[in-house]
């Protein structure tokens, strides 16, 4: 794992921040992932496994099944916050910066996020020193200059694509809202403490044992983007649990099992990136989730000439979302349930393939059943030939995405798809034939609403009790190194 640590860093430089309003919102809801375990899931797991020619378990194994399996709740938790409300405009923004080693290498930063208010002047465009600007991501690429016959090429390869989680409103571990984590890292913590009495007990038994490695604080964590595609998270949690169980063989414990697993899976340290690093350096705090202009003009005196609003003008204005003219969130039917999970895979399946913005449209009405869709735009975040990776997004949006929306293409459904990952992502969903319902999310703060957050414990309880069922009876079932003093040399290899 690439990590680039503080001390490391010999220059920091904005290079652009671009800047944009936004329009309203419907209030956004808390829906974390939610399992259900059967037979079926662990029968054709099991099958695709023997079958398969290499034996990994990957996202795409689970195609058509991780739906029955783990998907986030059809019932809302409760409403997501945000400063000052969704009724609220404010600004997102892309902040680019880059960042040279002391020992020459350089990385890109694109931190993306939104502000607390449009504190930007109509007039003049001067940015109010103190608007708070809220992290929601930050992506890494790896610059390599890279020599061709024509001459020097520079390559951008992106390594880290994260959000950034931090609870603005935390006041002690004892707040009977505390927010719980559930990223494969912290599954693993709560498998190792799960018989502690009290620790899964109802949200609102003030007695239960709070974990702090596994609760969402005031101070920043970070969360890969593709935790957020339920077939990607079930199969890094399998991975690295099935990796782990191979020391069973040399007499590790159980113990030592859960704590390497979590190892395999451990999430990048907000507290080492350096633009994080430096704004806690320069507030003497701890790692945070945001910051004001003023710091960021005290970090790089330049930012004003590399700073671009670009202006709302009537049009744009009139095609802006306004709370209330769109499918509300709170519902509890499936057209609810499965827009709220093509809002959060969507984009992180955009992200692993560089894709920053999308139109498609895509039904599987056609005479033999099958799906089909239209890529009709795209663009790429970096101006390279993308057909590729539009290729792969197609494939992959249809195999491990709509496959498991639809159970296995055992759902007839019509869909139409705009997704800006610095805007808003608009979609218009039917399912079995019913009327299509138009939903809208803010992109720019998806991670307010990432399926590995939730209020209740129950939920982190049955969440890891089902991943525990899973993993042993597949194990069982294949009888490879998945599990205890196995010795047979034909082993899965859980690697994706």
């Amino acid at each position: 794992m690439s990590v680039l640590g503080f001390n490391s860093i010999s220059k920091l430089n904005v290079v652009s921040l671009m800047m944009r309003e936004t329009g309203t919102y419907n209030a956004q809801q808390v829906r974390p992932y939610h399992t259900v375990m059967n037979n079926d899931v662990v029968r054709v797991l099991t099958d695709r496994l023997m079958n398969s020619h290499d034996k990994q378990i990957t996202g795409s194994l689970l195609s058509g099944i991780s739906g029955t399996f783990i998907e986030p709740k059809a019932d809302s938790e409760g409403e997501v916050s945000i400063a000052n409300g969704w009724d609220q405009r404010r600004i997102r923004f892309v902040l680019k910066l880059r960042c040279e080693t002391h020992v020459g290498a350089v990385t890109m930063y694109y931190i993306q996020g939104y502000t607390n208010y449009t504190g930007i002047s109509l007039q003049t465009h001067a940015v109010a020193p103190d608007m708070v600007f809220f992290i929601n991501s930050i992506i890494q690429t790896r610059v390599t200059n890279i020599q061709t016959p024509m001459g020097v090429r520079m390559s951008e390869t992106m390594f880290e694509n994260s959000h950034v989680l931090a609870d603005n409103n935390y006041s002690n571990l004892r707040s009977p809202n505390i927010q719980r984590l559930m990223r494969p890292e912290d599954v693993f913590v709560n498998m190792q403490t799960k018989n502690l009495p009290g620790m899964f007990s109802d949200s609102m038994n003030h007695s239960a044992i709070t974990d702090d490695r596994t609760s969402l604080l005031g101070e920043a964590v970070k969360s890969r983007r593709n935790n957020s595609i339920g077939s990607n998270y079930a199969a890094r949690i399998m991975d690295a649990y099935g990796k782990a169980t191979d020391l069973l063989e040399f007499g590790e414990n159980q113990t030592n099992i859960l704590r390497n697993a979590r190892g395999n899976v451990i999430e990048l340290s907000a507290a080492i990136d350096p633009f994080l690093a430096r704004l806690t350096a320069m507030n003497n705090s701890a790692v945070g989730n945001k910051f004001t202009y003023g710091e960021l003009c005290a970090i790089d005196p330049n930012v004003d000439n590399v700073t671009n609003y670009e202006v709302t003008g009537p049009t744009q204005l009139a095609s802006m979302h306004n709370a209330g003219s769109t499918s509300h969130w709170h519902g509890k039917d499936r057209l609810t349930q499965a827009a709220t999970i093509l809002s959060q895979s969507v984009p992180a399946l955009m992200m692993e393939l560089f894709i920053s913005n999308l139109y498609l449209e895509s039904s599987n009405y056609d005479v033999g059943g099958n799906m089909n869709t239209k890529l009709i735009t795209a663009k790429g975040l970096t101006n390279a030939d993308m057909t590729q990776n539009y290729n792969m997004f197609i494939h992959r949006f249809e195999q491990e995405l709509i496959n498991n929306l639809t159970y296995g293409n055992s759902t007839s459904y019509a869909l139409k798809l705009r997704v800006d990952m610095m805007g808003d992502t608009w979609i218009s969903i039917s399912l079995n034939g019913v009327p299509a319902l138009d939903f809208v999310t803010p992109s720019f703060c998806d991670n307010l609403m990432a399926p590995i957050i939730t209020t209740n414990p129950n939920t982190v309880g049955l969440l890891i009790n089902d991943f525990e069922v899973l993993t042993e009876n597949i194990r069982e079932a294949v009888g490879t190194s998945m599990g205890h003093g196995v010795t047979d040399v034909s082993r899965i290899n859980t690697n994706y």
